[in-house]
């Protein structure tokens, strides 16, 4: 009877341990299609990579769906570039084009494709939820030559790759017209300069792409930065929209007064947007992504005046925004993640933070070199929020050098305000406005606690009339601040 049981048993468990087997098993498929060269009969060697999506980070996608009036959405688009990850697979096409990538797990997929000399392209959205996926037959074309001086009307053809091998200048009176999807490939030592029109077409939410030409057929190697594109004073631009900037040393360069730039991307750059000597621009509904060189200012502002920054997402950049010598500048609506260093403003400038949003930053606003900084409404979740440092030959003074914070929400890891900077004022320590401000906690003595100051600092040598700041904390909010953070029906414009 024992030997019954037993036998019994086991027929009734084996059905269910294969059975499980076969329900835990992994779900398996084959990506195939063509892809062929332009007005070519071999269409062999094509390299075609296939990479796991989407990647967009979800604190990203978090963001887009609470703020929809902000930058354009992030997605996969944006934020792909085949030289930033590594491939599941990679496989060629045949002479007649064909490609099968197998035993693909079921799943959301980009593919990459390129050949030297014939540029390169991405499918999205890929969802492979059956044995066999076929693509749509795909194209690529000979790789252009951008000429060295562009004297009149040059178009830039949709889905084409433009190589820029050697400084190219488009002249006064010229007029640069650049389609959607084209992709404009610039060699590290190279740089693109506009004298004259540029205009892009809007089509199909998509953009043009500026970015380096290295790596570009090798994308297992370091990418070596393209140089800059620049906006001359003789440009007669007056707006930049719909163009995707990557992996550039200098990133875009303005020295024209009166533009908008809106509605583009900036990504994996060294610098990438440096603003000299000019006024009135408005930078606004553009996304700056990973621009992480320590040494980088993701948007650099020298000698301005009246410049308003707004609606844009600033997400992992060493240094979001650093202004020197900027005058009158507003910084207004927009959301910082994860950065570094995310506001600075030194060498004598003046500027208004307003209604924005600090996340997860180190540093989120820095103030310094006898400059006035206007902190407001924000909501500033950070190691340290506010931090005020010394910078020589630059003394701070009650009209010049001065940081003031109201009606902020501070949530800070280590101090809200750190105030490492000297103040002449007669040798006493200067008050410095951080009235009204909800600190997270609501005893005067734990606020004290979370800022540094003339009564944590040592002693200060005030034989020239230099001491430290005091920071005036109380009055203070018990309860968070409603209307801090991004709050675009109350904003306030010059």
């Amino acid at each position: 009877m024992r030997t019954i049981k037993i036998i019994i048993f086991v027929c009734f468990i084996i059905p269910i341990i294969f059975s499980c087997d076969r329900t835990t098993e992994v779900k398996k498929g084959e990506i195939s299609g063509y892809i062929l060269l332009e007005k070519q009969m071999d269409h062999s060697g094509i390299i075609v990579s296939i990479y796991p999506a989407p990647i967009v980070p979800a604190e990203i996608i978090d963001v887009n769906r609470e703020y929809p009036q902000l930058s354009y959405p992030i997605d996969d688009y944006v934020y792909f570039d085949h030289r930033a990850y590594n491939p599941v697979k990679t496989v060629y096409t045949d002479s007649a084009g064909k490609f099968k990538i197998p035993n693909i797990a079921y799943g959301n997929y980009i593919i990459a494709y390129y050949k030297d000399g014939w540029g390169y392209n991405y499918v999205y959205n890929i969802e492979l939820n059956n044995p066999e996926y076929n693509m749509d037959e795909h194209y690529l074309y000979q790789e252009l030559e951008v000429p060295h001086s562009i004297t009149n009307e040059y178009v830039f053809i949709p889905d084409r790759t433009y190589r820029i091998s050697g400084n190219c200048v488009s002249l006064p009176g010229s007029s640069v017209i650049a389609h959607t999807n084209t992709r404009i490939i610039i060699d590290p030592d190279a740089f693109f300069q506009i004298n004259g029109n540029f205009t892009t077409q809007f089509e199909d939410d998509s953009m043009v792409i500026i970015t380096s030409s290295s790596c570009i057929y090798q994308p297992n190697s370091e990418v070596i930065a393209g140089l800059a594109v620049e906006f001359t004073a003789n440009s007669t631009v007056s707006n930049l929209n719909n163009i995707l900037f990557s992996y550039i040393n200098d990133g875009l360069k303005i020295t024209k007064s009166n533009i908008i730039i809106e509605n583009c991307g900036f990504i994996r750059n060294r610098n990438s947007l440096q603003i000299f000597n000019i006024s009135d621009i408005e930078i606004k509904e553009n996304n700056f992504l990973l621009n992480e060189n320590t040494l980088s200012e993701t948007v650099y502002c020298y000698n301005t005046n009246d410049v308003v920054i707004e609606r844009n997402i600033f997400f992992k950049n060493a240094c979001s925004i650093k202004t020197e010598i900027g005058k009158e500048s507003i910084i207004q609506n927009n959301y910082f993640m994860d950065g570094n260093y995310d506001l600075q403003t030194l060498w004598e400038s003046t500027a208004v933070a307003q209604y924005n949003v600090f996340k997860g930053s180190k540093n989120a606003l820095s103030n310094s070199g006898a400059s006035n900084l206007e902190i407001l409404y924000n909501e500033i979740n950070s190691e340290t929020c506010v931090y005020t440092f010394i910078t020589s030959n630059w003394g701070n003074t009650l009209t010049k050098g001065w940081t003031k914070a109201n009606n902020n929400n501070f949530m800070s890891i280590n101090y809200a305000v750190l105030c490492n900077a000297d103040y002449y004022y007669g040798g006493n320590p200067m008050p410095l406005d951080f009235h009204n401000n909800y600190w997270g906690i609501t005893n005067s003595d734990d606020i004290a606690d979370k800022i540094y100051d003339y009564y944590d600092a040592p002693p200060c040598d005030t034989s020239h009339g230099a001491n430290w700041g005091i920071i005036e904390y109380i009055p203070f909010k018990t309860n968070p601040v409603t209307n801090a953070g991004i709050q675009f029906n109350n904003t306030v414009f010059r």
